[in-house]
């Protein structure tokens, strides 16, 4: 008869016990191969329309392209209860509610305090007509300018006793 002793037991199930870690091992490292090869094929593919020399570029790419929750900028232009912030790639129209948070640095201030020339940081939402609606506006220091050469006398720049809020 067939009588399978202690042995052979231990065998067939560590026989089984390998053929089913074998069989994980296999879809472990298919999973990363195919893994990795979308990685790689997304990677490539985000760098090819990224490259402004691809074909695909105009198609995906426009320079005057926003961000509708957000924009940081110079002010152009302040007619309440919006303002015009001009930035890198385009100009914003910004609108403030009296529930918008306005600070000056780091001091709350309100709106009456934005003046055309000074540079702003804005996070909202969008609006209708491709307006931001603004939740949080932060005015911040202009950034450093060279200062003109001797004999220019081209724009005033403000001087070091200048307090901050009078910038």
């Amino acid at each position: 008869m067939n009588k399978m002793t202690a042995t052979s037991k231990i065998i067939l199930a560590l026989a089984a016990l390998l053929v089913i870690l074998l069989s994980f091992q296999a879809g472990v490292t298919v999973g990363y191969r195919r893994g990795s090869f979308a990685t790689n094929a997304d990677t490539g593919m985000v760098r090819e329309f990224q490259n402004p020399r691809s074909f695909f570029a105009s198609f995906f790419h426009d320079g005057d392209d926003s961000n509708p929750n957000g924009a940081v900028g110079r002010i152009i232009s302040v007619s309440l209860p919006t303002f015009m912030l001009k930035g890198p790639t385009s100009e914003q129209i910004v609108n403030i509610s009296p529930t918008t948070t306005i600070r000056i640095f780091r001091d709350l201030a309100s709106s009456s305090a934005l003046q055309a020339g000074q540079e702003a940081i804005v996070i909202g939402n969008p609006g209708e007509n491709g307006q931001i609606n603004a939740v949080f506006v932060r005015i911040m220091p202009r950034p450093f300018q060279a200062a003109p050469p001797s004999g220019s006398s081209t724009a005033s720049y403000p001087s070091a006793s200048t307090s901050r809020s009078s910038i």
